[in-house]
C-alpha cells in the first residue's frame, strides 16, 4: 500500500493519469459515433466552406452566422478545420474525431486546476472524472460545430486565471485573455459573457488588474484574433455593430421583462445543472444543488478555497446577461463551457465534506448523485438520447445517411442521376450536397433521366407535394425507408 501511494507521488505517475483522463474522454465520446454523427445543413455548409479555403479557393474573413442577422463567428474555426480535410480528403468522421480529440483536453485540465486549488492529486483526479462524465461536455465534444473548440479553450483560461490569481505573475493573465477571446472567437457571445466575468472579478477585487505591460501583449493578440472580423466590418461599412445596434433598440427582440427573464434564465441553468453534474430527474438534482451549495457557502473565510469558489461561482454564471436577450435565452449554446465553473464547485464541495466526520455523510450522499449522474450519461450515450442539438432533426445520423447514398449509387449502377433533399430546415440541403459529393465523387448530372428525392421525416406533406411539383413531369418508380428517412427514385417524363 505504501508503494502505491509513494508511486502516486511521482512524476510518471501523474502523467499517467492525465493521459489516462484524456483517453477515457476520448473513448467515451467516440462511443458510436461513426453511426450516430449528426450531420445536418449547418455542417454541410461549413464543409463546404472549408473544402473552398482547403483548395485556396475563398479565404473568408468570417466564420457561421448567428441568430442575429449580420453578426458572425469567427472565422478560425474555418481554418484549424482544414488540418483534417487535408489529412482525410473531407472525411466528416475524422473531422469530428480531430475535434474531439481537444476536446477531451477539458479532462486533465480540469485536474490539473482542482489539484492546484486543494493541494490534492485526487480532488483534482475528481474533477477530471466528473469532467469526462458530464453529459454537457460530452455533447458538445460530438456536435460538429464551431462551438465545440470553446470548451478546451474556456478550460484552459479558467487555469489561466487560478494560476494568475495565486502567483501574480502577468503572464498568466495574458493567456487567460488571450484563451478567452479565441474561444469567443467559437461563440461569438462570450466577447459578452468574459466582460461579464473579468469585469465582476476585478471588481471584487479575486484578481489585481493588469500592468501596461501585460495589456499590451494582449493587445497584440486580440489585434490578431480579431483581426479577420475587424476587416470584414471595414469592407461592410460596420455591419455587425450596426446588427448589435438595431437588436438592441427593436422593440419586439430588445424588449426586456425582467421577472420572466430570471424565470427563463433559472430553467436554463436548471438545465445546465443536470446535464452537468446532476443527470437525473429534478428533485435529484435540486438535492445536488443543496448539497453542492453548502458545502462551498461553509468554506473557510479567507481562504483560497472560498477565492476559487467566488472564482467558479462567477463562471457557472458568466451568461446572466442573457436576462437582457429574452429572446435568446433558450440558446442552450450560449451557456457554452459554464459547466467547467459548476465541476469545480462540485468538486470544493466534495473536498469540504471529505474534512470532517459530520461531512462524510453528505460526501457519500452527494457522491452518490454523481454516481448515478455518470451511470445515466453512459445510457444516454447509448441510446443518442437528450442531445441538445438535435431538435426537429432527429431522422439524421450519418449511418442512415450513408445507407441512403449507398443505395442511390447502386441503384443507378453508374448512370447519370440527380439527387435532391427536402430538408428541415426548408430547403437546406448543403449537408446532403456534401455527403454525396464525398462519397461518390465522380457521380454526373449530365443526361440524367432519374431524380432521387431524399425525404426528411419532418417536411410537412404539402411542401413535399408542391416540391415535386416544382421538379416537373416525373413517375414514381420506387420508395425506400432508411431509418426515417425515406428517398423516391422517380423517373423523369420524356418530352414528346
Amino acid at each position: 500500500m505504501k508503494k502505491i501511494q509513494v508511486f502516486m507521488q511521482t512524476k510518471s505517475a501523474w502523467w499517467g493519469i492525465l493521459v489516462a483522463l484524456t483517453l477515457l474522454g476520448l473513448l467515451i465520446r467516440w462511443y458510436r459515433l461513426p453511426d450516430v454523427l449528426f450531420f445536418g445543413f449547418e455542417q454541410g455548409r461549413d464543409a463546404l466552406v472549408v473544402e473552398q479555403i482547403a483548395q485556396f479557393k475563398d479565404f473568408v474573413l468570417v466564420g457561421p452566422k448567428t441568430d442575429i442577422a449580420g453578426i458572425f463567428h469567427g472565422a478560425w474555426y474555418y481554418y484549424i478545420l482544414v488540418i483534417p480535410v487535408l489529412l482525410s480528403g473531407g472525411n466528416p468522421v475524422f473531422s469530428i474525431a480531430f475535434l474531439i480529440f481537444f476536446s477531451s483536453l477539458t479532462a486533465p485540465i480540469m485536474c490539473l486546476l482542482l489539484r492546484e486549488v486543494t493541494g490534492r492529486k485526487k480532488w483534482g483526479v475528481v474533477a477530471g472524472v466528473l469532467s469526462v462524465f458530464s453529459f454537457e461536455l460530452i455533447s458538445y465534444s460530438r456536435w460538429l460545430s464551431n462551438v465545440t473548440l470553446a470548451v478546451p479553450t474556456m478550460a484552459l483560461c479558467l487555469w489561466a486565471v487560478w494560476r494568475y490569481r495565486q502567483t501574480e505573475r502577468q503572464r498568466y493573465l495574458v493567456l487567460a485573455l488571450l484563451a478567452a477571446a479565441l474561444a469567443a472567437q467559437f461563440e461569438i457571445i462570450l466577447c459578452l459573457w468574459f466582460g461579464f466575468f473579468f469585469g465582476g472579478l476585478w471588481l471584487t477585487r479575486q484578481i489585481k488588474w493588469p500592468s501596461w505591460k501585460g495589456w499590451l501583449v494582449t493587445g497584440v493578440g486580440l489585434g490578431i484574433l480579431f483581426a479577420p472580423l475587424a476587416i470584414f466590418n471595414l469592407r461592410n461599412e460596420f455591419i455587425s455593430f450596426k446588427s448589435v445596434a438595431n437588436y438592441t433598440a427593436d422593440k419586439e427582440s430588445g424588449h426586456l421583462l425582467l421577472v420572466p427573464s430570471l424565470v427563463g434564465y433559472l430553467k436554463m441553468l436548471s438545465r445546465l445543472l443536470q446535464k452537468s453534474l446532476f443527470n437525473l430527474p429534478l428533485w435529484g438534482a435540486l438535492i445536488g444543488l443543496g448539497i453542492l451549495a453548502y458545502g462551498n457557502l461553509v468554506l473557510p473565510k479567507k481562504s483560497s478555497l472560498r477565492a476559487a469558489s467566488y472564482i467558479f461561482t462567477f463562471w457557472s454564471l458568466m451568461s446572466l446577461p442573457v436576462i437582457f436577450f429574452p429572446h435568446s435565452l433558450n440558446l442552450t449554446q450560449l451557456y457554452v463551457g459554464s459547466a467547467l465553473g459548476l465541476i469545480g464547485l462540485a468538486t470544493l464541495a466534495l473536498f469540504h465534506f471529505s474534512q470532517t466526520k459530520s461531512g462524510k455523510i453528505l460526501l457519500l450522499f452527494l457522491s452518490l448523485l454523481l454516481i448515478g449522474s455518470g451511470i445515466q450519461s453512459l445510457y444516454s450515450l447509448y441510446t443518442n438520447q437528450d442531445v441538445f442539438f438535435i431538435t426537429i432533426q432527429d431522422d439524421l445520423n450519418l449511418k442512415d445517411q450513408r445507407a441512403l447514398l449507398e443505395y442511390v449509387a447502386q441503384d443507378a449502377a453508374g448512370n447519370p442521376y440527380r439527387l435532391k433533399a427536402f430538408t428541415i430546415p426548408y430547403y437546406q440541403e448543403e449537408g446532403w450536397q456534401y455527403l454525396h459529393r464525398y462519397y461518390y465523387p465522380t457521380q454526373t448530372e449530365l443526361g440524367a433521366k432519374v431524380i432521387y428525392v431524399v425525404i426528411e421525416r419532418a417536411v410537412d406533406p404539402y411542401w413535399i407535394s408542391k416540391w415535386i411539383q416544382d421538379l416537373g413531369p416525373t413517375t414514381l418508380l420506387e420508395e425506400k425507408e432508411f431509418g426515417l428517412l425515406r428517398v423516391q427514385k422517380r423517373a423523369i417524363d420524356q418530352k414528346e
